[in-house]
Protein backbone atom coordinates (compact mmCIF):
# COMPACT_ATOMS: atom_id res chain seq x y z
CA UNK A 1 0.00 0.00 0.00
CA UNK A 2 1.33 3.09 -0.74
CA UNK A 3 2.51 5.79 2.32
CA UNK A 4 3.89 9.11 2.04
CA UNK A 5 7.09 9.69 1.17
CA UNK A 6 8.86 11.36 3.85
CA UNK A 7 11.87 12.09 6.70
CA UNK A 8 12.35 8.57 7.57
CA UNK A 9 13.93 7.69 4.17
CA UNK A 10 17.89 6.51 4.12
CA UNK A 11 18.72 10.14 2.45
CA UNK A 12 22.67 8.80 3.14
CA UNK A 13 22.55 6.99 0.11
CA UNK A 14 21.16 10.09 -2.28
CA UNK A 15 23.86 12.22 -3.40
CA UNK A 16 22.11 14.83 -6.06
CA UNK A 17 23.02 18.42 -6.42
CA UNK A 18 20.47 20.78 -6.94
CA UNK A 19 20.63 24.36 -9.32
CA UNK A 20 18.93 27.15 -7.59
CA UNK A 21 17.40 30.28 -8.53
CA UNK A 22 17.03 33.26 -6.61
CA UNK A 23 14.19 34.25 -4.65
CA UNK A 24 12.55 37.96 -5.81
CA UNK A 25 12.18 38.90 -2.37
CA UNK A 26 15.43 40.27 -0.15
CA UNK A 27 13.71 39.17 3.06
CA UNK A 28 11.46 35.83 2.86
CA UNK A 29 9.77 34.57 5.95
CA UNK A 30 10.24 30.97 5.20
CA UNK A 31 8.07 29.66 8.19
CA UNK A 32 5.58 31.52 10.53
CA UNK A 33 4.08 29.76 13.33
CA UNK A 34 2.06 31.79 15.70
CA UNK A 35 0.41 28.45 17.65
CA UNK A 36 -3.32 30.44 17.57
CA UNK A 37 -5.03 27.37 17.08
CA UNK A 38 -7.93 25.90 18.56
CA UNK A 39 -6.94 23.92 21.56
CA UNK A 40 -5.43 20.57 20.89
CA UNK A 41 -4.09 21.07 17.24
CA UNK A 42 -0.88 18.82 16.91
CA UNK A 43 2.34 20.22 16.46
CA UNK A 44 3.46 21.04 13.79
CA UNK A 45 1.60 18.77 12.10
CA UNK A 46 -1.91 20.77 12.10
CA UNK A 47 -0.70 24.29 13.22
CA UNK A 48 -0.90 26.89 11.04
CA UNK A 49 2.23 27.89 9.03
CA UNK A 50 2.10 31.09 6.76
CA UNK A 51 5.58 31.02 5.63
CA UNK A 52 6.27 30.54 1.72
CA UNK A 53 7.90 26.71 2.90
CA UNK A 54 4.53 26.02 4.91
CA UNK A 55 4.14 22.43 4.59
CA UNK A 56 7.96 21.60 3.73
CA UNK A 57 7.93 18.97 6.27
CA UNK A 58 5.85 16.79 8.92
CA UNK A 59 6.66 16.68 12.55
CA UNK A 60 4.51 15.56 15.08
CA UNK A 61 6.86 17.00 17.73
CA UNK A 62 6.35 14.52 20.99
CA UNK A 63 2.47 14.35 20.33
CA UNK A 64 2.34 17.84 21.46
CA UNK A 65 -0.27 20.20 20.61
CA UNK A 66 -2.04 23.88 21.05
CA UNK A 67 -3.50 25.29 23.69
CA UNK A 68 -6.42 27.61 22.38
CA UNK A 69 -4.10 30.25 24.58
CA UNK A 70 -1.81 31.29 21.57
CA UNK A 71 1.05 29.22 22.57
CA UNK A 72 2.21 25.79 21.77
CA UNK A 73 2.01 23.73 24.74
CA UNK A 74 5.35 21.01 25.84
CA UNK A 75 3.64 19.10 28.35
CA UNK A 76 3.26 15.29 29.11
CA UNK A 77 6.10 14.41 27.51
CA UNK A 78 8.98 11.46 28.92
CA UNK A 79 10.87 10.72 25.51
CA UNK A 80 13.91 12.41 24.85
CA UNK A 81 13.72 14.28 21.22
CA UNK A 82 16.34 15.79 19.36
CA UNK A 83 15.03 16.50 16.24
CA UNK A 84 14.93 19.03 12.96
CA UNK A 85 12.17 20.27 10.60
CA UNK A 86 13.23 20.94 6.87
CA UNK A 87 13.55 24.64 5.82
CA UNK A 88 12.92 23.83 2.17
CA UNK A 89 10.39 21.32 0.46
CA UNK A 90 13.54 19.87 -1.79
CA UNK A 91 14.96 18.74 2.07
CA UNK A 92 18.44 20.30 0.41
CA UNK A 93 20.19 23.30 2.26
CA UNK A 94 19.21 26.71 1.76
CA UNK A 95 21.42 29.44 0.82
CA UNK A 96 20.89 33.41 2.35
CA UNK A 97 23.09 36.30 3.45
CA UNK A 98 21.44 35.19 6.83
CA UNK A 99 18.99 32.83 8.77
CA UNK A 100 16.72 33.80 11.64
CA UNK A 101 14.80 31.99 14.15
CA UNK A 102 12.96 33.68 16.72
CA UNK A 103 10.90 32.55 19.28
CA UNK A 104 9.32 32.93 22.82
CA UNK A 105 8.88 31.48 26.04
CA UNK A 106 5.48 32.53 27.62
CA UNK A 107 6.29 30.24 30.59
CA UNK A 108 7.40 27.25 32.17
CA UNK A 109 6.62 25.67 34.91
CA UNK A 110 8.97 22.36 35.77
CA UNK A 111 8.37 21.94 39.66
CA UNK A 112 7.17 18.82 39.22
CA UNK A 113 9.81 17.03 37.97
CA UNK A 114 12.71 15.46 39.10
CA UNK A 115 15.62 15.84 36.76
CA UNK A 116 16.88 18.12 34.98
CA UNK A 117 14.60 19.29 32.02
CA UNK A 118 15.64 21.47 29.11
CA UNK A 119 14.01 22.51 25.71
CA UNK A 120 15.90 24.38 23.02
CA UNK A 121 15.76 25.32 19.05
CA UNK A 122 18.62 26.17 16.75
CA UNK A 123 19.53 25.54 13.17
CA UNK A 124 20.95 22.33 11.56
CA UNK A 125 23.43 21.92 8.65
CA UNK A 126 23.69 19.12 6.40
CA UNK A 127 25.94 16.02 8.38
CA UNK A 128 25.32 13.05 11.11
CA UNK A 129 23.26 14.90 12.69
CA UNK A 130 25.54 17.37 15.27
CA UNK A 131 26.54 20.33 12.76
CA UNK A 132 24.55 22.67 14.52
CA UNK A 133 23.67 24.99 17.57
CA UNK A 134 20.99 25.20 19.56
CA UNK A 135 19.60 27.80 22.40
CA UNK A 136 18.35 25.49 25.71
CA UNK A 137 16.22 26.87 28.09
CA UNK A 138 16.83 24.65 31.12
CA UNK A 139 15.33 23.97 34.35
CA UNK A 140 16.73 26.89 36.94
CA UNK A 141 16.41 29.47 33.75
CA UNK A 142 19.54 29.00 33.01
CA UNK A 143 20.42 29.61 29.32
CA UNK A 144 22.69 27.15 27.54
CA UNK A 145 24.09 27.21 23.99
CA UNK A 146 25.06 24.57 22.32
CA UNK A 147 27.08 23.23 19.23
CA UNK A 148 30.86 20.88 18.98
CA UNK A 149 30.65 21.80 23.26
CA UNK A 150 28.46 22.43 25.76
CA UNK A 151 28.77 26.12 27.44
CA UNK A 152 26.69 27.95 29.91
CA UNK A 153 26.00 31.20 28.87
CA UNK A 154 23.81 33.09 31.05
CA UNK A 155 21.94 32.57 34.23
CA UNK A 156 19.09 34.12 34.90
CA UNK A 157 18.42 33.32 38.89
CA UNK A 158 19.60 29.61 39.95
CA UNK A 159 16.56 26.92 41.68
CA UNK A 160 14.15 29.41 39.66
CA UNK A 161 11.68 26.43 39.05
CA UNK A 162 8.69 28.42 37.47
CA UNK A 163 8.90 31.44 35.55
CA UNK A 164 5.72 32.68 37.75
CA UNK A 165 8.24 32.21 40.98
CA UNK A 166 10.78 34.67 39.90
CA UNK A 167 11.49 36.25 43.33
CA UNK A 168 12.84 39.45 42.02
CA UNK A 169 13.70 41.32 38.39
CA UNK A 170 16.74 39.19 37.57
CA UNK A 171 19.80 40.92 35.10
CA UNK A 172 21.53 37.55 33.35
CA UNK A 173 24.74 36.45 34.57
CA UNK A 174 27.67 36.05 32.16
CA UNK A 175 28.38 32.44 32.79
CA UNK A 176 32.14 33.05 32.15
CA UNK A 177 33.17 35.82 34.17
CA UNK A 178 29.89 36.11 36.62
CA UNK A 179 29.43 39.20 35.96
CA UNK A 180 25.32 40.40 35.47
CA UNK A 181 25.18 41.85 31.27
CA UNK A 182 25.15 46.08 31.66
CA UNK A 183 22.24 47.60 29.82
CA UNK A 184 20.28 43.97 29.48
CA UNK A 185 16.93 43.46 30.17
CA UNK A 186 15.20 41.85 33.21
CA UNK A 187 13.34 39.15 33.42
CA UNK A 188 10.69 39.22 36.45
CA UNK A 189 7.60 36.86 37.71
CA UNK A 190 5.35 35.92 35.01
CA UNK A 191 7.29 37.70 31.82
CA UNK A 192 7.19 36.21 28.44
CA UNK A 193 11.48 35.57 27.62
CA UNK A 194 12.24 36.03 23.67
CA UNK A 195 15.07 34.93 21.62
CA UNK A 196 16.46 35.74 18.11
CA UNK A 197 19.40 33.12 16.42
CA UNK A 198 20.59 34.55 13.49
CA UNK A 199 23.26 33.15 11.36
CA UNK A 200 25.08 35.22 9.50
CA UNK A 201 27.02 34.37 6.28
CA UNK A 202 28.40 37.82 5.41
CA UNK A 203 30.70 37.62 8.01
CA UNK A 204 33.68 36.28 8.41
CA UNK A 205 34.09 33.54 9.21
CA UNK A 206 30.10 32.94 9.39
CA UNK A 207 29.18 33.68 12.68
CA UNK A 208 25.97 32.78 15.05
CA UNK A 209 24.73 35.26 17.53
CA UNK A 210 22.02 34.83 20.07
CA UNK A 211 19.89 37.31 21.04
CA UNK A 212 17.08 37.72 24.30
CA UNK A 213 14.82 39.57 25.03
CA UNK A 214 11.86 40.10 28.01
CA UNK A 215 7.75 40.57 26.78
CA UNK A 216 8.19 43.91 24.52
CA UNK A 217 11.67 45.23 24.81
CA UNK A 218 14.74 45.55 22.37
CA UNK A 219 17.07 42.28 21.83
CA UNK A 220 20.12 42.13 23.71
CA UNK A 221 22.95 40.08 22.45
CA UNK A 222 24.48 37.29 24.95
CA UNK A 223 26.77 35.50 23.06
CA UNK A 224 28.70 34.60 19.61
CA UNK A 225 30.60 32.26 18.02
CA UNK A 226 31.48 30.81 14.46
CA UNK A 227 29.58 28.74 12.32
CA UNK A 228 31.70 26.24 11.01
CA UNK A 229 29.14 23.92 9.60
CA UNK A 230 28.18 26.34 6.01
CA UNK A 231 24.59 26.57 4.66
CA UNK A 232 21.33 25.09 6.77
CA UNK A 233 18.69 22.86 5.86
CA UNK A 234 17.20 22.73 9.33
CA UNK A 235 15.37 24.14 11.95
CA UNK A 236 17.12 21.78 15.22
CA UNK A 237 14.78 21.27 18.42
CA UNK A 238 15.60 19.62 20.88
CA UNK A 239 14.05 18.25 24.13
CA UNK A 240 15.85 16.28 27.17
CA UNK A 241 15.11 14.63 30.22
CA UNK A 242 11.40 15.69 29.61
CA UNK A 243 8.91 14.22 32.11
CA UNK A 244 5.26 14.02 32.28
CA UNK A 245 4.62 17.44 34.53
CA UNK A 246 6.87 19.34 32.51
CA UNK A 247 4.94 22.51 30.94
CA UNK A 248 6.65 25.33 28.65
CA UNK A 249 4.24 27.09 26.84
CA UNK A 250 5.88 28.80 23.55
CA UNK A 251 4.05 31.87 22.15
CA UNK A 252 5.64 31.70 18.49
CA UNK A 253 8.73 30.28 16.52
CA UNK A 254 8.95 32.41 13.15
CA UNK A 255 12.16 31.24 10.48
CA UNK A 256 13.13 34.20 8.02
CA UNK A 257 15.69 34.53 5.63
CA UNK A 258 17.87 37.51 3.57
CA UNK A 259 18.70 37.55 -0.08
CA UNK A 260 17.31 33.77 0.26
CA UNK A 261 18.47 30.93 -2.49
CA UNK A 262 15.96 28.25 -2.47
CA UNK A 263 16.81 25.39 -4.22
CA UNK A 264 15.12 24.63 -7.69
CA UNK A 265 12.67 21.23 -7.56
CA UNK A 266 13.55 18.98 -10.14
CA UNK A 267 11.64 18.42 -12.87
CA UNK A 268 10.29 14.63 -13.34
CA UNK A 269 11.44 13.20 -17.17
CA UNK A 270 7.77 11.70 -17.35
CA UNK A 271 5.90 15.07 -16.40
CA UNK A 272 5.92 16.27 -20.44
CA UNK A 273 5.08 12.47 -21.75
CA UNK A 274 2.57 11.23 -20.06
CA UNK A 275 -0.35 12.75 -18.70
CA UNK A 276 -1.67 12.83 -15.32
CA UNK A 277 -4.75 9.68 -14.93
CA UNK A 278 -6.64 11.57 -11.81
CA UNK A 279 -4.50 13.68 -9.74
CA UNK A 280 -1.21 12.19 -9.59
CA UNK A 281 -0.92 8.49 -11.23
CA UNK A 282 1.34 8.53 -14.84
CA UNK A 283 1.07 5.02 -16.92
CA UNK A 284 4.78 5.02 -17.88
CA UNK A 285 7.13 3.25 -19.57
CA UNK A 286 8.57 1.77 -16.84
CA UNK A 287 4.88 1.52 -15.31
CA UNK A 288 2.32 3.07 -13.31
CA UNK A 289 4.06 5.81 -10.75
CA UNK A 290 3.85 9.54 -8.96
CA UNK A 291 5.73 11.81 -8.87
CA UNK A 292 4.35 14.89 -7.71
CA UNK A 293 7.31 13.87 -5.15
CA UNK A 294 10.27 14.00 -7.63
CA UNK A 295 13.07 12.68 -7.32
CA UNK A 296 11.47 10.31 -4.90
CA UNK A 297 9.05 8.24 -7.21
CA UNK A 298 6.32 5.99 -5.94
CA UNK A 299 6.04 2.47 -8.19
CA UNK A 300 2.87 1.21 -7.47
CA UNK A 301 3.46 -2.30 -9.28
CA UNK A 302 6.25 -2.58 -7.48
CA UNK A 303 4.97 -1.17 -4.09
CA UNK A 304 7.76 0.90 -3.41
CA UNK A 305 9.64 4.42 -3.50
CA UNK A 306 11.86 4.94 -5.61
CA UNK A 307 15.06 7.65 -5.99
CA UNK A 308 15.78 9.14 -9.43
CA UNK A 309 19.78 10.74 -9.59
CA UNK A 310 17.33 13.78 -11.42
CA UNK A 311 21.35 15.63 -12.73
CA UNK A 312 21.10 12.53 -15.33
CA UNK A 313 17.80 11.06 -15.87
CA UNK A 314 16.17 11.37 -19.67
CA UNK A 315 13.92 8.57 -20.98
CA UNK A 316 16.78 7.01 -22.35
CA UNK A 317 18.81 6.92 -19.02
CA UNK A 318 17.46 6.38 -15.52
CA UNK A 319 19.80 5.84 -12.72
CA UNK A 320 17.91 5.15 -9.23
CA UNK A 321 17.72 3.92 -5.86
CA UNK A 322 14.98 1.38 -4.59
CA UNK A 323 13.80 2.14 -1.06
CA UNK A 324 12.35 -1.30 -0.63
CA UNK A 325 15.07 -3.66 -1.68
CA UNK A 326 17.61 -1.33 -1.17
CA UNK A 327 19.82 -1.11 -4.44
CA UNK A 328 20.50 1.48 -7.03
CA UNK A 329 19.59 0.02 -10.48
CA UNK A 330 19.17 1.89 -14.36
CA UNK A 331 16.37 1.32 -16.51
CA UNK A 332 14.70 3.22 -19.16
CA UNK A 333 11.31 4.20 -20.50
CA UNK A 334 11.00 2.04 -23.61
CA UNK A 335 12.33 -1.51 -22.14
CA UNK A 336 9.43 -2.65 -21.14
CA UNK A 337 8.91 -2.29 -17.67
CA UNK A 338 12.64 -4.26 -17.15
CA UNK A 339 15.56 -2.56 -14.89
CA UNK A 340 19.17 -3.94 -13.86
CA UNK A 341 20.60 -4.12 -10.35
CA UNK A 342 23.89 -2.12 -10.68
CA UNK A 343 24.59 -4.31 -7.07
CA UNK A 344 23.76 -7.88 -7.57
CA UNK A 345 24.98 -9.47 -10.53
CA UNK A 346 22.64 -12.45 -9.65
CA UNK A 347 19.51 -10.41 -9.26
CA UNK A 348 16.65 -11.76 -11.34
CA UNK A 349 17.63 -12.83 -14.66
CA UNK A 350 21.78 -11.69 -15.18
CA UNK A 351 20.52 -8.71 -12.89
CA UNK A 352 17.86 -7.83 -14.60
CA UNK A 353 13.97 -8.06 -13.86
CA UNK A 354 10.58 -6.55 -14.57
CA UNK A 355 9.68 -4.15 -12.00
CA UNK A 356 6.15 -6.25 -12.21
Amino acid sequence: MKTPLLKNLPFTVIAASFAVTAFAQETVVIHDWQFNDAAGTAVFNDALNTGVQAGADTENWLETTTDGEGNWHVTGTSENRFSGYWLHESQQPVSADKLILEWAYSSWDWSAVTQNPNIGFGFYSPGDGTNGSVTILRNGTSIRTRDSISKDVVNFLSNTISSADIPEPRVPIDQATKIEFEGAPALGAGDSLKFRYTVDFTAEPDTYIIDYGVNESEYYTIYTGEWPYGDIDQIRMQAANPEVGNSVKIDYMVVTGENVVFPELASSPWADVYPLIGDIVRDTGIGWIDDSQYPYVYHFNADTWLYIDSDSATLESIYGYNFAYGFWFWTADDIDGWHFNLEDPEYGQSGWAPWY
